[in-house]
């Protein structure tokens, strides 16, 4: 049996604490060569659950040694047809395969920063304002209704796991993550100096490989973040 067919672009680095929780994901899996932990996302609408792929015995150690976070990469089985190439360059037809991680998992705000995986950093002059998408442009009593709350929260309790971000696995030109959901979360975090935000990973699918190098080059020499 296939357990993944994809890995992140990037590495997180995770609470070992969230990933202990987690069972293996079984007994015969072929260890990926070099990487170390390797998270692998179920799906939360199928009730999938998370497991831990391979290294188990680095997290129980950074657990016993009080490490407060470690490397992982991901990795997520595609839900798209093997020959919907399509869906990694289109929004409207990906969204019809998003799963969802069964848990989420814990970073420091700064290492999350340094992945760049935003596509649009929110700043207090352009919240809540998306030009190009006009059925989310709202009002402006709303949006300052909506910009009151969530400040009044993180400026009050710091970051709500019960909201946390969400990051897409091989997102742009399906194959490098970008974080889907969250960017009014990375502002105000960044307002309030919040040090830790929960993220939760999804995922729809990602090139062939035969692809993958030509896309990961285009996208380094552009700059490119996907919509």
């Amino acid at each position: 049996m296939r357990y993944y067919t994809g890995l992140s672009s990037e590495i997180y680095k995770i609470d070992p604490r969230d990933l202990a929780v987690l069972k293996d994901t079984a007994k015969d899996v072929k260890p990926i060569k070099g990487e170390g932990v390797v998270l692998l996302i179920g799906d939360s609408l199928k009730d999938t659950k998370d497991t831990v792929y391979q290294g188990r015995e680095v997290i129980e150690k950074a657990i016993k040694d009080g490490v407060e976070y470690i490397p992982v990469r991901v990795a997520f089985y595609t839900r798209t047809p093997w020959f919907n190439i399509l869906s990694s360059f289109v929004k409207g037809v990906r969204k019809h395969y998003f799963g969802y991680s069964s848990n989420n998992y814990h970073m420091r705000m700064k290492d999350l920063e340094d992945l760049k995986i935003e596509r649009s950093v929110r700043t207090i002059d352009n919240a809540y304002t998306f030009k190009s998408q006009r059925k989310w442009v709202v009002g402006e009593d709303i949006k300052d209704e909506w910009f009151a709350k969530m400040s009044k929260s993180f400026k009050e309790k710091g970051y709500d796991d019960r909201y946390p971000m969400d990051v897409m696995l091989c997102r742009a030109f399906g194959v490098k993550d970008n974080l889907h959901q969250g960017h009014h979360r990375m502002m105000f975090s960044r307002e309030y100096g919040v040090e830790r935000v929960a993220i939760k990973f999804m995922a729809a699918g990602h090139l062939p490989k035969w692809l993958s190098p030509i896309f990961k080059f285009l996208i380094k020499v552009t700059k490119y973040k996907t919509n």
